[in-house]
């Protein structure tokens, strides 16, 4: 009957992906009738591999580490292999840097993990992550692959009244407060027992057992359990000198099993570089064992159990916390498309999410009907259940929700490329790695860039990016008054990169397939850097805090009841006598402006050589509506308003992507709020067909431009300014082309202003 429940168990453990060999064959090898070496098990299965595949690479590893049970430095050798040669392979663990890796020959490799403190790390439960570079062909090629490293125990002899669990699982002890790490060793026997207690077999250590989990099945059987510190476990590991002995005592008789203690490599994964594995979260349901449960141990592995310690404890159902954040981002790109309507923040966005009923109405409607069992549905059909919704959940998770979007920076690196009023660029370029020319710009791409790929030299950097390119974007942070520089990649159509403190490799935020990251270990979604004091909306000197004056708000006059009132609001800026030393000082992109000291050249914008530094604050994006229809032969009108500025404009840009059939018919104008003075800045009937061409690249079809508006120097900035779409032009015969015919993109006016 034993041996047919022993059997049973391990044709379960032959899962694919967890302990494939090593585990049955050792925990398999014998029953108690001791019919088994444990050494011959060992030389069966020492190349016992497990193996995975992505996209034209497939990685083997060899399930059995090789030991080396040195006392005052004990390693293992973990073997791998690929499909395709090797340029390197690098090892990391969540806790940084792990091993030396050796490439023993074009596709194999050996990692050697060395040390107390490293095999403590893999014992715990920690992947081993691997950034592997091939180079077939001469074309290199990156992948990031992982796997675990286990301890478990095999090669058994002795009693068949004691069943040992080959897997030695790492808990989280919260009682042991220096070090909770424990690796446990569970036992079940089918008898009463007393005095549980194991041993190495030379009987330098050991360790009393602590009965648990007991039941009163038929058997009478219970549960026994050894938690040994790491550094108890590691001298065991690899040697039969060092096997481990359990003992029992029984009513008549004393129960002794032997076993060995191995290491095992499972749960062998591998993906492309550009979409590498997320970092370890706390997972629900072991936050909600660990709220009920005594004993921490009790609710999963050290990892899982570590992750929601050391987290901040929700203050809302993770539901409830994913329906509102959903909210927020469709509330931001609601108002984004509405041309009636102006854009807002996501904090703005939050306050409608988590205060107007209109929206938290439907919101608790449609979380019930999918997920009733939710504590807050409870209520349903009660008249104050709303109310309770509302107070009870909504407000402690806008707090919640609220660090992810009080973000100054944006929610996405779209928000840094196309800003709001509040960021504003003072350079941008793109970098190949002909324009790095000084270190501090080489040490950022390079701590961009290599975190994801695992690599060392600029080289490689540009090799790894999307087109061997890289944005580069400095800009001014205006709420907090602070520059950055972000550094900029795409990846296999997606977005990457870094957000750095100006002028330094100080790391703020992470660019992580768009989104935005904060720089912390844990890298949280949204980059935590709340918005500021500074340029906060104003409608007067009254609505500005001491030691900040209410600049650019836009008024109009009403004849009857001839009176002047605003219109759109200003915004607050520091109160001091003069701008500073560099304010109206001539400026090139040989002698810029001290963007440290919020400064910028006017004519930066509009590329142009020659300007004057400015103070950061006179400077602004505006955003048109989202999507600006093209006519087929007329003229629509859209508009935009400017507010915050000083008095005049200096330069103008207009940015957006164009979508048309034929733009030598489109004509686009700009006209001022003073008197509608009208600028053009593309004449498609002026410029014809090979004009057109020369400027955009061709004469129909999709084009990002960046076009400078010849605006007035000596009218007013601040107010309504109306984008012309002319196509009235018959223009000149183009070959067909199917568009949507409609300016998109985040189509932008960036000004430049200055007292009159």
């Amino acid at each position: 009957m034993h041996l047919r429940e022993r059997n049973v168990r391990c044709w379960f453990r032959l899962a694919p992906t967890s302990l494939i060999t090593i585990t049955a064959l050792l925990g398999c090898g014998s029953s108690g009738l001791g019919s088994a070496d444990p050494r011959a098990i060992e030389q069966d299965s020492i190349l016992a591999e497990l193996k995975t595949s992505a996209p034209a690479l497939t990685l083997w590893v060899r399930t059995a580490p090789r030991i080396s049970p040195d006392d005052a430095n004990p390693s293992i050798t973990i073997h791998g292999r690929t499909s395709r040669n090797l340029r390197s392979v690098v090892a990391s663990s969540a806790s940084g840097s792990l091993g030396q890796v050796v490439l023993a020959s074009p596709r194999t490799f050996d990692l050697t993990l060395a040390g107390n403190q490293e095999l403590r790390r893999v014992l715990s439960g920690q992947f081993v992550q691997l950034a592997i570079e091939t180079a077939d062909g001469g074309h290199a090629s990156r992948y990031v692959g992982r796997f675990r490293v286990e301890a478990v125990v095999g090669g058994f002899h002795g009693s068949s009244r004691l069943w040992v669990n080959e897997e030695i699982l790492p808990v989280y002890v919260a009682e042991s407060l220096a070090d909770p790490l424990r690796h446990r060793v569970s036992v079940r026997t089918s008898r009463d027992v007393s005095n549980a207690v194991a041993s190495t077999i030379d009987g330098r250590s050991t360790w009393n057992g602590t009965a648990w989990n007991a039941t009163a099945d038929r058997r009478n059987a219970q549960t026994l359990r050894f938690d040994l510190t790491t550094d108890e476990l590691i001298p065991t590991l690899g040697g039969d000198g060092q096997r481990l002995v359990f003992e029992a005592q029984g009513s008549r008789e004393v129960f002794r099993k032997e076993a060995a203690v191995r290491v095992a490599v499972s749960n062998l994964e591998l993906r492309e570089a550009h979409a590498p594995f997320l970092a370890d979260v706390c997972e629900q349901e072991t936050r909600t064992c660990l709220k009920d449960a005594v004993d921490s141990s009790e609710c999963g592995r050290f990892e899982e159990v570590r992750s929601c310690v050391e987290a901040r404890e929700p203050s809302c159902p993770p539901m409830l916390e994913s329906w509102i954040a959903e909210c927020v981002l469709q509330q931001v790109e609601d108002f984004a498309n509405d041309v009636d309507r102006e854009k807002i923040s996501a904090l703005d966005a939050l306050e409608l999410c988590t205060h107007e009923g209109d929206l938290m109405g439907p919101m608790l409607d449609e979380i019930c009907a999918s997920a009733p069992d939710e504590p807050y549905c409870a209520c349903l059909g009660q008249e104050d259940c709303f109310e309770a919704f509302a107070v009870d959940f909504v407000e402690p998770c806008a707090t919640t929700v609220e660090p992810r979007f009080d973000c100054a920076l944006g929610l996405t690196f779209r928000d840094i490329r196309d800003p709001p009023p509040t960021i504003v660029h003072t350079e941008e370029r793109v970098v190949r790695i002909d324009d790095v020319t000084d270190g501090l710009l080489a040490a950022q791409i390079l701590a961009s860039a290599g975190p994801v790929y695992g690599i060392t030299t600029l080289e490689e950097a540009f090799q790894s990016v999307d087109r061997h390119e890289v944005n580069l974007i400095s800009f001014w942070e205006g709420t907090n008054g602070v520059p950055y520089t972000a550094i900029e990649y795409g990846a296999g159509d997606n977005s990457y990169g870094s957000v750095f403190a100006w002028g330094t490799t100080e790391l703020r935020a992470i660019i992580g397939d768009s989104d935005l990251y904060d720089a912390s270990a844990e890298r949280r979604l949204g980059c935590r850097i709340p918005f500021g004091p500074r340029w906060s909306r104003c409608w007067s000197q009254d609505g500005c805090a001491n030691g900040f004056r209410c600049e650019g708000v836009v008024l109009t006059y009403d004849e009857e009841p001839s009176e002047t009132h605003a219109i759109a609001p200003g915004k607050c800026v520091e109160s001091i006598e003069s701008d500073g030393p560099e304010d109206g000082a001539a400026c090139t992109s040989a002698q810029p402006c001290s963007l440290g000291a919020g400064f910028a050249c006017s004519s930066a914008i509009a590329s142009n050589d020659d300007g004057l530094c400015r103070p950061l604050w006179m400077f602004g994006g505006f955003a048109f509506p989202e999507s600006m229809s093209i006519p087929a032969s007329g003229t629509e009108r859209y508009s935009v308003t400017v507010y915050g500025l000083a008095t005049v404009a200096e330069e103008a840009v207009f940015t957006a992507t164009l979508n048309y059939t034929n733009f030598t018919k489109l004509k686009l104008s700009l006209a001022n709020p003073q008197d509608g003075t009208t600028s053009t800045f593309f004449d498609g009937p002026a410029l014809g067909a090979a004009g057109v061409h020369a400027l955009l690249g061709g004469v129909s079809g999709e084009f990002r431009v960046k076009l400078r508006v010849p605006v007035p120097g000596d009218e007013e900035v601040n107010g309504e300014w109306r984008l012309i779409v002319d196509t009235t032009s018959r223009g000149e015969r183009v070959p067909r082309y199917d568009a949507y015919n409609i300016i998109y993109g985040d189509p932008t006016l960036t000004i430049s202003s200055r007292y009159d």
